[in-house]
């Protein structure tokens, strides 16, 4: 949506995408034991971005004498794609109690990460018009409000080839049966994932005045190390759970 200075109204402006997927998938078990199970699966996948992350608004801020930001969504954004590979051992070894390791790879094909625009531009990058920033600048640009100039950055996301992703994730289920009555409806569930996923950043595009800057970083908004744990009771009449999450830190924005 574009604002008309002039008529002071508010002009739509369409925008259409479309993309098709062949997605297939192949799922085997094999039981070498009783109890014991072992599985195998690979497919093609995509996730669609957040409906957030589409919508081609416009969000402009500048506080005090700092210099003008202005975000927006991206509907041109591609589906996150990704070829997955799992393997699985499973020991159900009692009723109710489960062991078991899994190893997953993940080849990220698309990802979607967020990208910072510096200028000086000859027009604004991301194709927004003028007139939006021109609203926000009270009608008229001036030498510290404008669509071209260094004190304007601009910030979206954008689709980016991705790499590999790999980790291990560990399972444990265990009723405490063997307890007298009533701590035999007791028991715990807990899960460990071990995550490593390395991914270039394209942090400034090539213009006239400036290169583009590529640096390595871990994958945004992934963790390498997480931990669930949930202590429950169920007798088959009352349930209650206390659960618990832990995850390491991880990358908000990328960064040189």
């Amino acid at each position: 949506v574009a604002f008309n200075t002039t008529t002071k109204t508010f002009q739509q402006t369409e925008v259409k995408n479309s993309y098709h997927d062949f997605l297939p998938s192949l799922n085997a078990v094999l039981e070498p034991a009783d109890n014991f199970l072992i599985r195998l699966n690979g497919s093609y996948v995509i996730t669609r971005p957040s409906l957030t992350a589409l919508l081609p608004g416009v969000s402009i801020t500048q506080s005090g004498a700092n210099p003008v930001s202005v975000s927006t969504g991206n509907p041109n954004l591609a589906p996150y794609r990704a070829k997955t590979a799992d393997l699985s051992f499973e020991w159900y070894y009692e009723k109710g109690a489960l062991l078991s390791f899994a190893f997953f790879y993940k080849h990220l094909d698309d990802i979607e990460v967020s990208q910072n625009l510096f200028g000086p531009f000859a027009t604004n990058p991301l194709g927004i018009p003028s007139s939006v920033l021109q609203s926000f600048c009270g009608g008229a640009f001036t030498s510290t409000c404008n669509d071209t100039n260094t004190n304007t950055t601009y910030t979206t996301n954008v689709t980016q080839k991705g790499g590999p992703l790999y980790g291990t994730e560990i399972d444990w289920q265990q009723p405490f049966d063997f307890l007298p009555h009533p701590f035999d409806s007791f028991g715990v569930l807990g899960n460990v994932s071990f995550i490593q996923a390395r991914q270039n950043y394209i942090l400034v595009p090539a213009t006239a005045t400036t290169a583009a800057i590529a640096t390595p970083g871990d994958l945004q908004g992934l963790s390498r190390t997480t931990y669930n744990a949930t202590f429950y009771y169920d007798d088959s009449v009352f349930q209650a759970r206390l659960s618990g999450a832990f995850r390491s830190k991880f990358l908000v924005t990328p960064g040189p």
